[in-house]
């Protein structure tokens, strides 16, 4: 099946009203997420898929995200926020490229809807019973989505509102996974 921009725009946005639904596990979305995705998607686009092509495609935009999100982490790559794409010089790209030939595909590459993938994918260091929150994206700041920390037990879910930011308006800093570190966003 051949994906369109129109088609992965109805995916992005189904899959975000998703997870603002909270229909986004540890493990990936729930069934009844599914069947909404492939609605909306059918409603804007007038084609009928099924569970399997919204899988395959989560799959592609999944690595497609983490592939950027892997270049911007990288050393000598940056974001043109105007045209919308990982930027950095010929001798760098060659260099990344050499090593994650996944990269080429995204040289040049005009990325619309980058914040909302992170927003759909950047939280999936999360495990078990703990975190389940949105990031704002490295990219724009943008913050999506509903705040909460399960306090792992399944006993409590504290929600962050504006009340629990620091002096500087930021939201408290979440521990997710080995080393990295992440701001909540506001309730």
């Amino acid at each position: 099946m051949q994906w369109s921009d129109t088609m992965d725009n109805a995916l992005v946005d189904a899959l975000v009203e998703q997870v603002n639904l909270g229909l986004k596990s540890d493990i990936g979305f729930k069934l009844e997420a599914y069947k909404a995705t492939i609605k909306e998607i059918h409603d804007k686009c007038e084609i009928l898929l099924e569970n399997r092509h919204i899988s395959n495609r989560l799959r592609t935009l999944k690595r497609l995200y983490w592939a950027i999100k892997d270049m911007l982490n990288a050393s000598g790559f940056g974001w043109d926020a105007n045209e919308k794409m990982v930027v950095a010089t010929d001798d760098v790209w060659e260099g990344y490229i050499a090593s994650h030939p996944y990269a080429k595909r995204v040289r040049r590459k005009y990325i619309e809807r980058y914040d909302d993938l992170a927003f759909i994918f950047g939280n999936e260091c999360a495990q078990g019973s703990f975190a389940s929150m949105a990031y704002p994206s490295p990219i724009s700041g943008k913050r999506h989505g509903r705040s909460e920390i399960n306090s792992g037990d399944g006993s409590e879910t504290v929600r962050l509102s504006s009340d629990d930011e620091d002096d500087h308006g930021c939201a408290p800093l979440i521990r997710c996974g080995k080393g990295s570190t992440h701001r909540a966003t506001k309730a």
